[in-house]
């Protein structure tokens, strides 16, 4: 770690405190703006990314779903929707369940990423999770978003349409960052103040919420950060 990231680690508690009490929940952005900043870097970070290439990118991510409670083999035969799948397909943690990606980028993922595994998606939306898409609408039977939402453009529709995706009953586990500040990756600052109303207002009931990572999952941020920062929020959502 380089000597200024010493540092912020060192003040990192004192700046959390600070931004608590000055700042802002931002829940939408410009579309626009989004798509020519924030989609311009996402697309640039996959393709030269290297992590996703290797067996360890699966391998973590199975650690993590079973920290958050999920067994390999409870969605066998559902429908699981992974809502900014990227490039590579961590729903493959559920063995035999069937995936669907919904990515913005996906179509260029297809056409300029060769190692992308999309294709092994049972269906792929390459659309913005702001936009309804009537072909899902009440067929889902788990959905899944990690490190995700916080890169949107509107957090209140998207809540919206996950709703509308899952089959009564079914449940959703929402996993992203809280930020102090927004960037052109960050568009939007989600608080564990702002989201519970807007989960609420869609229709869910919030079964369980923490911050942060514990146990195992604990174990495996310290060898890499699995694209999240040190206060993700984590929802555990259900349809009544």
């Amino acid at each position: 770690m380089s000597l200024i990231g010493k540092i912020y680690r060192q003040l990192e508690p004192l700046i959390e405190v600070f931004f608590r009490t000055t700042r802002q929940s931002k829940t939408a952005a410009d579309p626009s703006k989004w798509k020519a900043e924030a989609q311009k870097g996402e697309f640039a970070f996959h393709k030269n990314d290297t992590w996703r290439q290797t067996e360890g990118f699966l391998q973590q991510t199975s650690v993590l779903f079973k920290a958050w409670g999920f067994e390999a083999d409870e969605f066998a035969g559902k429908v699981v929707l992974d809502v900014g799948a990227g490039s590579m397909l961590r729903g493959k943690y559920f063995k035999n369940a069937k995936l669907v990606a919904l990515e913005p980028m996906a179509d260029d993922v297809l056409r300029e990423i060769p190692w992308t595994d999309l294709r092994d998606a049972w269906k792929v939306f390459s659309t913005p999770a702001e936009q309804s898409i009537p072909e899902l609408v009440g067929q889902v039977d788990f959905i899944f978003s990690i490190n995700v939402l916080d890169h949107c453009y509107n957090f209140d529709e998207i809540i919206a349409n996950l709703y509308t995706y899952l089959k009564p009953g079914a449940r959703a586990f929402l996993s992203f960052d809280e930020h102090y500040v927004t960037n052109k990756m960050h568009p939007l600052i989600l608080t564990e103040t702002i989201c519970p109303p807007i989960f609420e207002k869609a229709g869910f009931k919030i079964e369980k919420f923490n911050k942060g990572f514990e146990g195992k999952a604990a174990e495996v941020m310290k060898v890499s950060t699995y694209g999240h920062g040190q206060t993700c929020l984590n929802y555990w959502l259900r349809k009544p």
